[in-house]
């Protein structure tokens, strides 16, 4: 499952990087976009376990 994470310069966002990637640090990424645009960070992760990563990534970016 590709996941996106789009927002406005995002790259210039100090310890943004960080944050997302402390909060999957649980999960197997498979393979990581980063910097070929500075509006987006994509991932990609097995099925299985992407509604759950998504929930735990809304909830330490937007929740907290």
């Amino acid at each position: 499952c590709l996941v996106a994470l789009i927002g406005n310069n995002m790259s210039e966002s100090k310890g943004y990087a960080k944050q997302v990637f402390g909060t999957l640090e649980d999960f197997n990424l498979r393979m990581i976009c980063y910097g070929a645009s500075p509006h987006n960070l994509c991932f990609l992760l097995h099925e299985s376990v992407s509604k759950q990563a998504i929930q735990k990534l809304h909830t330490e970016l937007f929740e907290k």
